[in-house]
This record gives C-alpha cells, structure tokens and sequence, in this order.
C-alpha cells in the first residue's frame, strides 16, 4: 500500500457603525435592551484588536545564506532533490522554480503562524463573551439554559470571525483543537526532531510528468481527476517508480532514505499564482474587489499548507485506511467544499424556522486538508489592513453588525449560516438540548444543493 495523498486543483475592524449601542460590552444589559444584532455588533467592535498590516516575511525566510546558490538548499529541514532523468534544471528553470517553492513555504509559514494568533485571539474574545451578561441573560435579566448559552456563543463567533464561521462551523469547542494542530503542522515541516519524523529531512523534487507510484506505474499522479491538474503530492520514496528504478540502476547504498517523504511538485504547482505576487499587487494599488476574493487567491502557498498537513508526523489528514469510507479519504478541494466539510445539516425538510447545523470538525473538517490550507488563506486576507471594507455582499446572512471584513466572494451563497434558532451538539458534546429536540431526526440529513439554500 503506498501513502500518497494528492491534491487536485485545479479583518479587520470596518468603521464602527454610528447606531451601534456605546455602552461597554461587558457592562449588564438593562431590562429593556432587546437582543438585537447591534448588541452583538457592539461586543464584536469592542473585542477585536487592531487590524494589522502586512507582517514582513524576511523573518520567515528559508534558512539559505545570502552567499549561497539559491538553488541548491532547500527551506528548514528540507532538501531539493534531483531525481535521475527528472531534475529540477532539466524539466524546469531550476533557479528560478526553487525560489518559487521557497517563497511559497516562507508564505505558508506566515499563513499558519497568522491562522494560530487568530485562533488565539477568538479563543479569547469567545471567553469574554461567554463570562459576559449578553451570552448568560435574557432581555429581562432571567438566566439562559446552558444550551441556550451555547447558541448565543455560536452566534458570536459568526459574527466575529467568518473565516472560522465558514470552514469550521463556528464550533466554540474546537478553537483550540485547530490552534494546536496548525501548531503541530508548522512544528513538524520546520523540525527535523519532531515527534514522528524521525529526525529525517523531507526531499523537495518536481517531477513534472510520469510521477508515477511504484505499485501503479501508468498512473500519473501529476494528471489528476476530473480534469484538474495536480499541483502537489506528498508520498514516501520507496512507494514511488523513480526510487525503485534508482535503486535498480545505481544500488539502494546511494539512494535517499525508502521511508523519507517527499513533496512532488507537478506543472500544476508552478502555473498557480504566488500569493506574495497578490499581496504585492494590492500593496502597489490594485483593485481591492479583486485581490481580496477567495475565487481570486489560491496560490502556491495555499498549496504547501495543503500538503504539509497529510504528512504523518503532522496531521495525516484524509488518510487512506482500509475499511474507511471514501468520503472520509478524499480530499475536499477549494473553499467551499471545505466549508461544506464542516456540518451536516439537521432537521424535517421545509422546517427552518429551528433548522440548525451540527458541527462535524472531528469527523470531517478537523481532518481535511484543505480545510487548514483555505481556513489560513480566509482569515490571513480577512485580517489584511489591505482588505480593509471589504465585505460579503449576498445580503442574505450579512447583517451591518458584522465588523470584519470578509473576502467570501460576493454574490456566492455560504454553506454555514449564522442566524440558527436552535442549538445541536457537535464533535465535542453529548446531549441534544432538550427545547430543540421537537421535530427533529438523525435521518435529516441533507444533500449540499440543500445546504446551499439555506438562508
């Protein structure tokens, strides 16, 4: 059985709203306030930090010394490889392809490292809310059940950060979870001596074509599905045809390590945009609409977290076991079908007046890998000084209270809503709240086209 995992590929806080209530967030809501959208708006204002500019990434940069070949070290940890017959100087520009990947992986860095402090910074603003009056009472000072407190922190959290909305189901019990798998990820593509990698460096080679697995040597994995190009791979040495046929012709003694892992970069990798380019663009006066556009941004960067995260000393996301289901192994590519990952959907059919999600970040989401790469991508360019006002604009969820930008392409319906009635336990909890419980029915469950007209 060979490990391969292949993709196939193809914030602000606006101007605070003038209606918006002053009183200070955290000060106990009188008899006579309503729980309206501008009370939520008020604490969202009030709880997120500044909005911040492009970080410089000269910090992030790989680890070449200035007075060396750019071409020839690989980013931390790693090693650009010539494959016999498929070097990277032969079937590319090498110079120029190389510093193409290491840019991306500094890029990718930044990524994460943006991902873990905004997950530590929703973690945070999700405690304040939750020890606050506006999560615990009603309008008339009575307390809230405890599930009911669960749904007005869900509620919360789709208003202060789309990003997790949207790829994570807004599921206040799992903030933490991601936080620390981004920080398992970054810790085990910079570390030699992570846990699980064996002290082993990962071989970086571009194999353009004829990237074929050892036990399938017609299948090019470089072609993809359905079309699509593969821009990467990650796969073990011994499980590809160009090691066995290394080992053939010039002995195992000299060839990498067969339990090493390597990312292959297709065509399809180098025909993607860099983001660095895009960010660039914007920075020199771009148009703004454009840039900051999830239809507009995948980028090599994108690429790199993707992959990072299936490594086995990472998170081993869509693993392929015997006996797991398809659904489960394959990777669910771009923004949306990572935000379809997120939830199933729970209720009779036509009743949405309680019609609630349920989030399955464990399950699905937690164990995708582009659902780590877009999360990275979505609140990187919702946090951008540069994206600053720009919003989701199908008015059908977007409410003025909403004080980050959203660079959800506009006009595209979202699959996770954020006005639910009723409250279901996720990944993390046990019991169905009891006054949501009338009408409902594990068998409710419904298809993506459904999802996709929930309003």
């Amino acid at each position: 059985m060979i490990f391969a995992f292949v993709l196939w590929t193809t914030a602000v806080l606006a101007t605070p709203l003038a209606h918006l209530h002053a009183r200070s967030p955290f000060e106990s809501p009188a008899a006579t306030d309503q729980p309206d959208e501008s009370v939520i708006g008020t604490f969202v204002q009030n709880t997120i930090p500044p909005r911040s500019a492009r970080r410089n990434l000269v910090t992030l940069d790989v680890r070449n010394p200035e007075d060396e070949p750019d071409d020839l070290i690989g980013p931390d940890s790693t090693v650009f490889y010539d494959v016999r017959d498929w070097q990277w100087d032969q079937t590319h520009d090498g110079h120029t392809d190389r510093k193409r990947v290491k840019a991306a992986w500094a890029m990718a860095r930044e990524l994460i490292e943006s991902a873990k402090r905004q997950l530590k910074d929703l973690e945070t603003s999700v405690d304040k809310f939750a020890n606050s009056p506006y999560a615990n009472q009603r309008p008339d000072g009575l307390p809230l059940s405890g599930s009911e407190v669960q749904l007005e922190i869900r509620k919360y959290i789709a208003r202060y950060d789309p990003a997790y909305t949207q790829i994570f189901a807004a599921d206040q019990h799992s903030i933490g979870f991601i936080h620390n798998n981004f920080a398992k990820v970054l810790d085990g593509v910079t570390k030699q001596d992570a846990e699980g990698r064996d002290n082993m460096e990962i071989y970086l080679t571009a194999i353009k074509s004829e990237a074929y697995p050892v036990d399938a040597p017609t299948e090019d994995l470089c072609l993809g599905k359905e079309g699509r190009l593969t821009q990467a791979f990650v796969i073990q040495a011994k499980s590809t045809l160009w090691w066995k046929k290394m080992v053939d012709t010039v002995g195992k003694e000299v060839s990498i390590p067969e339990d090493s892992w390597t990312i292959n970069f297709c065509q399809g990798f180098f025909d993607t945009a860099d983001m660095t380019a895009k960010l660039n663009e914007l920075e020199n006066g771009g148009n703004q609409q454009d840039v900051c556009n999830l239809a507009n941004i995948d980028s090599t960067a994108r690429v790199l977290v993707h992959e990072w995260t299936h490594f086995p000393f990472t998170l081993n996301t869509n693993e392929k076991k015997v006996g797991q289901s398809a659904e489960l192994q394959d990777d669910w590519v771009g923004y949306d079908k990572a935000a379809s990952r997120s939830f199933v959907s729970t209720g009779r059919k036509g009743d949405k007046k309680k019609l609630s999600q349920v989030t399955k970040v464990d399950a699905y989401s937690g164990k995708n890998a582009d659902s780590y790469a877009w999360f990275a991508v979505y609140g990187y360019m919702n946090n951008l000084d540069g994206c600053a006002g720009v919003h989701w604009t199908d008015a059908a969820l977007y409410t003025a209270s909403d004080c980050r930008a959203d660079v959800w392409p506009p006009g595209e319906k979202k699959f996770v809503k954020n006005n639910w009635q009723c409250w279901f336990p996720g990944d993390r909890s046990e019991a169905v709240p009891e006054y949501c419980r009338d009408g409902y029915t594990d068998e409710s469950i419904e298809s993506d086209e459904d999802k996709m007209d929930i309003d």
